[in-house]
Parts: C-alpha cells; structure tokens; sequence
C-alpha cells in the first residue's frame, strides 16, 4: 500500500472512533439516568401529585415506614393530605434550593418548599420559609426493590 491510502484509512479508523465516542456520550448523558435524577423525580412527583389532588399518587412516594419530625406515620400523613386536598381548591407547590446527595440505599435531600394555597371558600394563602421558622426542609429516602420512597421529614437542622 502506498502512503496515501494508509493515511486515509487512518482517518477514516479516527473518524470512526470519534463519532462513536461522541455518540456514546450523547446517549449516555440523554438517556442513562442517574440515581440523583431518580431522587428529584420523587420530589417533583410529589409536587405534582399534590397539585393534581391526586392522593394514590402521593401515596406511592411514601414509605410504608414513614416517621416525621412532628410525630406522624404514613397512614397519618396521608389523612392529613387528603383532608387537605379536599379542603383547597387549589395547590400550587414549588421546590426552591435542592439539593440532592445519594449513597448506596439512603438519599437526602433539602430544599425550601413554597406553597400556594387557596381554598374553595374563595381565600388563599402562601406557606413559605416562615412555616419551617426559616429552616430548610430535609427528605430522606430509602431505596427498595429499585424505588425511591420518602421515609423521614422534617426541618433540616442547623447542626446538620
């Protein structure tokens, strides 16, 4: 073979090998999700199936073995949504600030919630950092058959 011809094979090995690596990480980056990803869908689906008074839903990101900060289990938590779903008219919640960190089985994750509220008697109402004295909100999920679950909430601390 001549030089010509092994150079343009060269090129063409590289240009293969390029388009390759560079397809690989477009895929990667689009489609593989991370678990850290997989924490903040909880979060968000737990927005939505609030605003959307969708109470199964809501259930489905809580852990069976849920215990707040104020004392409440998941049967009590959910008891307190849906009287709560069936007491506004309208909820609209937004997730400000999050932070995620995820281990092996466990993920925490703070944010300031902010919700607005109103009433199907026409008032409405804004819960934001004053409700949590300030503080931010901690989450802490377990991982189970492949499923994040919120299983603990409350105040994040200012010793944490």
């Amino acid at each position: 073979m001549d030089k010509r011809r092994i150079i343009q094979k060269l090129r063409t090995v590289v240009a293969v090998v390029l388009i390759t690596a560079i397809a690989g990480a477009i895929v990667y980056l689009k489609f593989i999700v991370t678990e850290e990803d997989r924490v903040k869908k909880v979060v968000s689906g737990l927005a939505k199936s609030l605003e959307n008074r969708d109470i199964v839903k809501f259930t489905d990101f809580i852990s069976p073995r849920y215990q707040d900060f104020w004392g409440f289990d998941a049967a009590t938590l959910r008891a307190i949504v849906f009287e709560g779903m069936r007491q506004f008219d309208t909820i609209q919640v937004e997730i400000r600030e999050l932070e995620v960190t995820v281990s092996d089985r466990e993920a925490s994750v703070v944010f300031y919630p902010a919700c607005r509220i109103a009433s199907i008697s026409g008032g409405s109402f804004d819960i934001e950092r004053e409700a949590l004295h300030g503080n931010l909100l901690k989450l802490t999920l377990n991982k189970v058959d492949r499923q994040w679950r919120v299983i603990r909430a409350g105040p994040l601390s200012e010793t944490e």
